[in-house]
């Protein structure tokens, strides 16, 4: 035997098992070496389900709502997160919700006295928390809807609207009055001064074409919900058929700056079904990947979208595509890509799906109230909200972290991120911004075309730029999962 050949040998092997090992060591050290590309499969199948009649545009507290959590909390589990909560994925809590029910109507009556059918969701939608009422009555006239006698400067004064339907522009003068604001320019608030002058239902108007109406929406205001009074919103071409002289009647107002009030000499048939409860049971979608390291493993990521929309009007949808099953199809997505990553990650990444934030960031709102973990503790939120319509990337917060906003650009290898950013969170970011924790809000440009649309369908996405954008998210996030970013004070 050729000893020296065979001491040579086991040499050599002896080489190659360390060889192996150490590259199985930097593997774990290194998880950037294992493959993680986000799949654009993925993500269209989640928003073609999450945008489908079956969760007809989950609005929030809604049935259809609850199955896209379930979904959500399902998909969390294959990809390993653990539950936040000891109950489980879901955090529990109670909000208002109104659905509007089939035969609900609105009709304007023509020149020869009969009542027009008008197409709903092109010409009209119901206010998400419409009264229940039928009213067929004149239509008149109320300007901003403003009634503040204190300024000078009431609508209302010298109209009749007892029993009738008013008119009002929904959002207010850009304009203030005798130096101040007229303040009250929520829904509800208009809606309750009619209410209060004797109207018995409203319709509001846009003031230009260029204002995106009608539009489904559940951000009503906090007022009280006036349960017996109905509310649509009109588009430009019926609002101009309504006034005559819609452009002139804008452009006096806004000169003179005085109430232009008056019977306009149409009738309307409003007719609203709805079934509302004050306080109904929803859910925020929570779950963790738990990090290796032990100091930074009480340091977590947080991860988040909201799962709702705005529901459906009777036979009427929306479905939400890109506003926002993008978003959550995202979070369900990078919660896959980092399932790969189990026990290899040194900070604890926390992944949420939110209800409510078209009613005004309520879910998310909840969450910083009552959070799993401490706000102090979260080294960073990532918002993904309608990422997958328009043509290029933009990430907002970036001036209130700038340290963090420079990981997100040098991780845009594919060069689609614009150099605009803002201060402050914005949407679901915003709760979380206002708590301390640095933010990163991504978002697409361009990406409001359907914006609260029945239009906001599958079809109308980009299916390359949605997966880039997912896949800096992804990017960046690891950065600061494996703790190469330090927790910055936010600048307010």
């Amino acid at each position: 035997m050729d000893y020296h050949r065979y001491a040579k040998d086991i040499h050599k092997t002896q080489w190659f098992i360390f060889a192996g090992i150490l590259i199985i060591s930097l593997n774990a050290c290194h998880p950037k070496m294992i493959p993680a590309e986000v799949s654009t499969d993925n993500l269209m199948e989640t928003v073609k389900y999450f945008a489908s009649p079956e969760l007809a545009g989950r609005v929030n507290g809604s049935p259809e709502l609850m199955k896209a959590a379930q979904f959500g909390a399902d998909q969390f589990r294959t990809a390993g997160l653990e539950p936040a909560f000891s109950s489980g994925y879901y955090q529990n809590f109670t909000l208002e919700y109104n659905q509007i029910l089939p035969g609900s109507f609105l009709k304007i009556e023509d020149r020869r006295g009969m009542f027009e059918d008008l197409d709903q969701g092109t010409d009209y939608s119901f206010r998400g928390f419409s009264g229940i009422g039928e009213v067929k009555s004149e239509v008149v006239f109320a300007g901003y809807g403003i009634s503040n006698p204190e300024l000078g400067f009431d609508e209302y004064e010298g109209l009749n609207v007892k029993g009738k339907i008013v008119l009002v522009y929904k959002r207010n003068p850009s304009w203030k009055i005798n130096d101040q604001s007229p303040g009250g320019g929520s829904i509800r608030f208009k809606a309750a001064i009619a209410r209060s002058k004797g109207a018995a239902g409203i319709i509001f108007a846009p003031q230009s074409a260029e204002e995106r109406m009608p539009i489904g929406s559940v951000m009503d205001g906090e007022e009280a919900h006036l349960a017996d009074f109905p509310m649509a919103e009109i588009s430009y071409p019926v609002t101009q058929k309504m006034l005559g002289r819609a452009d002139q009647l804008k452009t006096q107002l806004d000169s003179l700056q005085k109430p232009a009030s008056f019977a306009t000499g149409h009738t309307a048939w409003l007719n609203v079904n709805a079934l509302y409860h004050p306080k109904q049971p929803t859910v925020n979608v929570v779950g963790v990947l738990p990090g290796n390291d032990p100091v930074l493993k009480n340091e977590f990521l947080v991860i988040g979208a909201h799962m709702d929309h705005v529901g459906r009007q009777g036979d009427v949808y929306y479905p939400g595509a890109n506003d926002n099953a993008s978003g959550s199809a995202a979070v369900i997505e990078l919660a896959r890509l980092f399932g790969k990553f189990r026990g290899k990650l040194p900070r604890s990444v926390m992944f949420v799906l939110f209800d409510a934030e078209e009613s005004g960031l309520k879910g998310a709102g909840y969450f910083v109230q009552n959070p799993p973990v401490l706000p102090q503790n979260m080294v960073a939120m990532f918002n993904f909200d309608c990422i997958a319509h328009g043509d290029s990337i933009q990430i907002g917060s970036g001036h209130s972290n700038p340290s963090l906003f420079d990981i997100v650009k040098k991780a845009d290898s594919a060069g689609l991120m614009v150099s605009g950013t803002w201060k402050g969170g914005g949407a679901d970011a915003t709760p979380f911004y206002e708590a301390g924790v640095p933010t990163l809000y991504f978002v697409t440009r361009d990406s409001y075309t359907h914006l609260h649309l029945p239009t906001d369908t599958p079809e109308t996405l980009n299916p390359a730029l949605f997966k880039s954008i997912v896949q800096l998210g992804f990017d960046t996030a690891l950065t600061v999962a494996k703790g190469e970013y330090t927790r910055e004070e936010v600048q307010k």
